[in-house]
């Protein structure tokens, strides 16, 4: 599975309100990412990734950002409604949800649930 696996076209273009085009693959093979829309929604998956999801949602607690049920295993976001991040691990996968644009933290997390589903 690849970060362009877990989330379509259809699907960023769901989330985005509009067409997203094909995917942009990238990354290496530790780490899979997707790019749609010249970088409104990026898409990261890492599968061995569980050490830096549990150090990254120890940072975030501590800054007081809350976690989002439903999603994953665990999953937290920051960010306002023009640009969010959400992290969520499932297993040991850990993917990255970077979504800029109106209603990015609704999007973001419609999204995160979208590729938990497929993990």
């Amino acid at each position: 599975m690849t970060a362009c696996g877990l989330v379509t076209e259809q699907d960023a273009s769901t989330a985005l309100g509009r067409p997203a085009g094909r995917g942009t693959a990238g990354g290496s093979s530790a780490l899979s990412e997707c790019i749609y829309d010249g970088g409104a929604l990026i898409v990261s998956m890492k599968t061995d990734g569980k050490a830096l999801y549990d150090k990254s949602r120890a940072q975030a607690k501590a800054k007081g950002v809350p976690d989002v049920p439903g999603i994953g295993d665990s999953a937290f976001k920051a960010g306002t409604d023009k640009f969010c991040t959400l992290l969520f691990i499932k297993g040991t996968t850990l993917v990255s949800v970077l979504f800029g644009g109106t209603g990015a933290q609704d999007a973001a997390v419609a999204v995160a649930k979208t590729a938990a589903a497929k993990l």
